[in-house]
C-alpha cells in the first residue's frame, strides 16, 4: 500500500514505473491509501501540511489520468479508506 500519494512527484518517474508494472502484469493492481477522508484537516488548519486535501485530490486525478494514458482500466487503482489508529491497529492484533 502506498501512503500519502500527494508526496509522489509526477517528475520523479515513480508513476511511470508503476504504470509500466501494471501494463506488464495484467493481474496486478496498485493499492493506495485514499488521499482524503470526510473528516480530514481543512486547508489552513494544519500549519505543517496546509494543502494536504487539495494535493491528495490532485495526485489521485494525476494517477487516474496516467492509468488511462497507459491504456489501463481505472479499476486497477484501488484506494483503501483511511481509518483511525485504533481501527488500523486492530488489523494487526
Amino acid at each position: 500500500m502506498i501512503p500519502n500519494i500527494y508526496r509522489t512527484s509526477s517528475t520523479s518517474g515513480t508513476v511511470h514505473v508503476w504504470m509500466n508494472i501494471l501494463r506488464r502484469e495484467p493481474r496486478a493492481f496498485l493499492w493506495l491509501l485514499e488521499p482524503v477522508r470526510e473528516d480530514a484537516v481543512k486547508i489552513g488548519d494544519n500549519p505543517d501540511e496546509p494543502d494536504t486535501n487539495q494535493q491528495g485530490m490532485f495526485a489521485k486525478e494525476h494517477l487516474l489520468q496516467a492509468a488511462i494514458s497507459a491504456g489501463l482500466a481505472p479499476s486497477r487503482l484501488i484506494y483503501a479508506p483511511r481509518v483511525d489508529k485504533q481501527q488500523h491497529m486492530y488489523v494487526y492484533w
